[in-house]
């Protein structure tokens, strides 16, 4: 007997913390080709960043567990350590952590309020009696729910992951069990994508689909075109159709990319982040790029591609081995 009380059950068993596996990304905890290997500085951010957060990797990883890895290269993807490491992101971070939440506004044009205390398919508190409502706490479910954005091609959602720079965990993102797995579902998206096909094109779609006729063979003979190009081109044609000017995001036209290709496309983002992505064949191994780089002049005798102003007019093209000099200069 204690001096509160008895002991009449046993002590539940201390429950173990959470591993992280570093042979995958710290972050998301998933593996694929897309892997980097970390840089003491950007480990220097991370580390800043966890003191910061209050969320599921910070409670599986300590700046203790970066600085003594035993020899091991900290691997993650370039997507989920921007997200983890940005500025906006730690602020909402800190401000859900102050309990002062901050209102996101969503798209550049329309300042619609996005209400992260509702599920964010239906925008409900309560779907069919269903008041249970589930944070989003892993990198995982962000990615999920990010591919499943841009496969439906949901211009809606597209802006609000948009304006939390993809990072639900920190924006205090939530759902109905049942909202999230229908809305993800593979099934559930190719119905969706297999009912659109059948409506008559649009100009946005007609434009898609010539941009898609002039870039595939290139980019399957090896070519690579950065995203300012491919939405130039891609705005050039809806002008033709419509014979009038339409704002469109790169964002928007990646995700119908993506739709498109599937896993047929690589997009590269170059160190310095306002530089746009580049867009190439996943065919293309990193042997090749490696190839490329080395047999291509170096950087001083060569007009850097990130420098070279291209005109979209006339559909020029990268050849592979600038895209190799950007990885290298990485």
């Amino acid at each position: 007997m204690d001096d509160d009380g008895w002991q009449l059950l046993p002590k539940p068993a201390k429950r173990l913390k959470k591993l992280t596996c570093f042979d995958k990304c710290i972050f998301c905890q998933t593996g694929n080709a897309n892997l980097r290997v970390a840089k003491p500085s950007s480990l220097e951010k991370v580390v800043s960043a966890l003191k910061q957060r209050q969320d599921e990797v910070s409670q599986r990883l300590t700046p203790n567990d970066l600085c003594h890895v035993e020899g091991k290269h900290v691997l993650w993807h370039s997507s989920c350590y921007e997200a983890f490491t940005s500025k906006q992101n730690l602020q909402f971070s800190e401000s859900k952590t102050s309990n002062n939440p901050v209102d996101v506004k969503v798209g550049k044009r329309g300042g619609t309020l996005f209400d992260w205390s509702k599920c964010m398919f239906c925008r409900n508190a309560t779907r069919k009696k269903d008041r249970n409502l589930i944070n989003i706490v892993t990198f995982e479910a962000c990615s999920t729910i990010k591919e499943s954005v841009e496969a439906r091609v949901d211009h809606q959602l597209l802006d609000v992951l948009q304006s939390v720079n993809y990072d639900l965990i920190a924006a205090g993102g939530k759902y109905h069990k049942a909202c999230h797995a229908s809305y993800v579902s593979k099934v559930n998206i190719k119905r969706m994508q297999r009912d659109t096909s059948t409506i008559d094109e649009n100009p946005f779609d007609e434009a898609f689909n010539q941009l898609v006729k002039t870039i595939t063979t290139e980019i399957n003979n090896g070519k690579a075109y950065d995203m300012n190009i491919l939405l130039a081109m891609f705005k050039k044609d809806f002008e033709k159709l419509c014979n009038a000017g339409e704002s469109y995001m790169k964002q928007k036209l990646k995700a119908r990319l993506v739709a498109h290709y599937k896993e047929d496309l690589v997009f590269h983002q170059p160190p310095q982040q306002s530089k746009p992505e580049i867009v190439y064949s996943s065919s293309i191994s990193l042997v090749d790029i490696i190839n490329a780089a080395i047999n291509s002049p170096p950087p001083d005798t060569t007009i850097c591609i990130s420098k070279e102003k291209m005109n979209a007019s006339t559909s020029e093209f990268f050849d592979i081995y600038a895209v190799a000099t950007q990885v290298r200069q990485e």
